[in-house]
């Protein structure tokens, strides 16, 4: 599950830090290695782009289109609506395992219910699936409907989150394989069934559940973007509905914000970045019952879900409970 425990949010933070620091350990982007693993004192690393990083337009944007930036890109579903945002979050909030060190479980699976309920935090913008606090293979648009899909059933809502390899990591900048001891795998696929070979190890991706295709030439074993070099510092700008910049490792951050509840990119008094409908209620609105019926706010938009319909005992408390 995406959001992990209530703390998780504070948690990806202090985690993405520690990602993002420098270390003594040399990259290798080759990721050559023998069959003991990476050179000595190197990491096997797909991360680093190839070629000459893309320049900067008159503007002080990225010379690069979204085309460019991820060329092989799959054919998506439709984006969720608000009605199936709130009544997967309400799935999970309903059949997770919630152990509070403070505070009550209902308390704390309304805690989890509103902060899913906030998607324009999801993955899905960055269109890379999950990766804090735990990687997962699916993007959020997968996860979701399968767990809605699952009808109330809690072991099914859970099966709808799977592992994905730690040494897969996915960004806004892209995905990548970074080890070091295993060498960037070998690829062969069954359909969307990629299988990864490396060193002793061999893992399996449903590349499906990502919203992409298996590729035998992709390091992560599916059509996941691949980071794009890029000249930073440079301006953010909007391509239609994608938001481009250049972080800074020089990799060409990406978020399309059609991905999330009809979100646009558009220019605001802090620049440019993705808007989402406003519309009959105000963020943060508690979660409540009317009858059987889940009254959530997805974005400032005014929901239902009817908890027993979708399978679930009742509703109370402003949660779906389950058999």
């Amino acid at each position: 599950m995406w959001f992990g425990d209530p703390a998780s949010r504070g948690a990806a933070a202090i985690v993405l830090l520690a990602l993002g620091c420098a270390s003594a350990t040399t990259v290798d982007p080759s990721g050559a290695a023998g069959a003991s693993g990476c050179p000595a004192g190197k990491v096997c690393h797909s991360g680093n782009p190839s070629g000459t990083p893309r320049p900067l337009r008159t503007d002080g944007t990225v010379d690069v289109t979204p085309k460019e930036a991820w060329p092989n890109r799959a054919t998506e579903p439709a984006p969720l609506s608000a009605e199936e945002l709130l009544a997967a979050c309400a799935a999970y909030a309903a059949c997770a395992d919630v152990d509070p060190t403070d505070g009550d479980v209902k308390s704390a699976r309304r805690l989890m219910q509103s902060l899913c309920l906030k998607p324009q935090e999801f993955y899905e913008e960055r269109a890379v699936p999950i990766t804090l606090p735990t990687p997962l293979n699916e993007r959020w648009t997968y996860q979701a409907r399968e767990a809605i899909e699952a009808g109330g059933n809690c072991a099914l809502v859970m099966a709808a989150s799977t592992r994905r390899p730690a040494e897969i990591f996915c960004e806004e900048v892209g995905c990548w394989w970074t080890s070091p001891k295993l060498p960037i795998p070998k690829v062969t696929c069954a359909g969307d069934v990629a299988t990864l070979a490396t060193g002793d190890e061999t893992f399996t991706r449903d590349c499906s559940r990502a919203l992409t295709r298996c590729d035998p030439s992709s390091p992560t074993g599916c059509t996941d973007r691949a980071p794009t070099g890029c000249v930073h510092p440079a301006k953010d700008r909007c391509d239609g509905d994608i938001r481009l910049g250049c972080d800074g490792t020089g990799r060409l951050s990406f978020h399309d914000c059609s991905r999330v509840l009809g979100g646009v990119c558009a220019d605001t008094a802090t620049g440019p970045a993705c808007v989402y409908p406003s519309a009959d209620c105000a963020p943060g609105t508690p979660q409540g019952c009317n009858g059987t019926i889940l009254r959530g706010c997805v974005l400032e938009t005014a929901v239902g879900f009817d908890c027993v319909a979708g399978g679930f005992a009742s509703c109370e408390d402003g949660l779906c409970v389950a058999k």
